[in-house]
């Protein structure tokens, strides 16, 4: 269902061609997240990921990465999990920025963005499993950011480099004490803000298509500092939270 409704809002995509990126690269390429596996070692999704970025790296598409993602599904941070294994796989580590609030694809997408803009990037990449990179482009566009290109992930290619092996990688969990399940986390949010909680990602997705919600609704901004973590495990590279909370810290335990 997923991949179907971030269809619907793609029309014709357009996908860069990696050849002439080799000659005129990207600033930055932003890669998003998926789950870890229940016992925290990185997920099919993820090492897929990973090499994909790897391989642009290699390629020379880009110097530069944003890694999205928060403790979604379990304790482990989806984005520090892709970051390691891309720097495992070859990619220095102090080229991969890290974004690590993002809950739904809409907020890979958006907060990525953000810290591109902060980062001084223009010219950025959308690169993840085909239609996941066309719907996060569509929504990009769909937010006014002009220049945004589609590398959708080359599976064969990907593949090939799974069947040579695959380096160990370990990422530290969010302590058992602090994580919140996707749900009481949403309604966290929600009461931090005073606000409603965030529909299921179906019907965000669905509305987007149907109705061009997202573009009515602007770039999406970090609500408040991730219930889940702790100050040193903030993203840093981006400007201040939202001036709901900014104005009272005492209100963002």
């Amino acid at each position: 269902m997923r991949i179907v409704l971030l269809a619907l809002i793609t029309g014709c995509a357009h996908r860069a061609d990696v050849a002439s990126l080799q000659q005129d690269p990207l600033d930055v390429v932003v890669i998003p997240g998926c789950p870890n596996r229940p016992d925290g070692s990185l997920s099919g999704c993820q090492w897929q990921r990973a090499i994909w970025g790897a391989q642009l790296w290699e390629d020379g598409v880009t110097e530069a990465f944003i890694t999205s993602g928060g403790a979604v599904q379990n304790r482990w941070i989806e984005s520090e999990s892709i970051k390691a294994g891309m720097v495992a796989l070859g990619v220095p580590a102090d080229r991969i920025h890290l974004e690590t609030q993002a809950l739904h694809t809409d907020e890979n997408t958006g907060y990525a963005v953000r810290i591109a803009g902060e980062l001084g990037f223009g010219h950025i990449g959308m690169a993840s499993h085909g239609g996941q990179a066309r719907g996060m482009r569509a929504m990009a566009k769909g937010w006014g950011v002009e220049h945004v290109e589609v590398l959708p992930m080359d599976l064969p290619r990907v593949v090939s480099r799974i069947q040579d092996g695959l380096p160990e990688v370990e990422v530290e969990p969010v302590p058992a004490d602090e994580w919140m399940p996707l749900k009481e986390r949403e309604k966290e949010i929600a009461r931090r803000l005073d606000e409603r909680r965030r529909p299921p990602s179906w019907w965000v997705y669905s509305m987007g298509a149907m109705f061009g919600k997202m573009k009515r609704d602007g770039l999406p901004e970090p609500p408040v500092v991730e219930p889940t973590l702790r100050g040193e495990r903030h993203r840093v590279d981006t400007r201040p939270w939202a001036s709901k909370v900014a104005h009272d810290p005492s209100s963002v335990p």
